[in-house]
This record gives C-alpha cells, sequence and structure tokens, in this order.
C-alpha cells in the first residue's frame, strides 16, 4: 500500500496546540510519502511518525526504513 499526503492527514491526531501526529507501521513493500521531498518516498518494513504543526512537520523514520526514488 502507498500512503499519500491526504493519507497522513487524515490518520492524525489531535495533540493540542495546534499539534497533530500520525504513525504509520508499514510493512514489507508498503510506501509513504516522505513530506520531505516529492522525488522519494519512504519504503517499509518499519514505524514513521510524523509531527504536523501549521509551521511545518518533523518525520522520524525508523532505522529499518528505506528511502526509495519515484
Amino acid at each position: 500500500m502507498h500512503y499519500t499526503h491526504d493519507d497522513i492527514m487524515d490518520r492524525a491526531t489531535d495533540l493540542g496546540d495546534r499539534y497533530r501526529e500520525t504513525v504509520l507501521v508499514l510493512e514489507d513493500g508498503d510506501t509513504a510519502e516522505s513530506a520531505l521531498s516529492t522525488k522519494w518516498c519512504f519504503g517499509g518494513p518499519g514505524t514513521v511518525r510524523y509531527l504536523i504543526h501549521p509551521s511545518g512537520w518533523q518525520v522520524a523514520p525508523d532505522d529499518t526504513i528505506s528511502k526509495r526514488n519515484y
């Protein structure tokens, strides 16, 4: 499965103070938008944590997550 920007936003949990968080658990073969570049995405297996705020996003992938070119 590929998780798009909209999928990440739809799964976000409100943390308060305008912060939201999405944690995606990617299986082998799954991919997710990086939110850092339009040229590559994250690939599973592993977990990617997105901390979302109007001023910007913080993205924290596990060490097992790979970077895959589109």
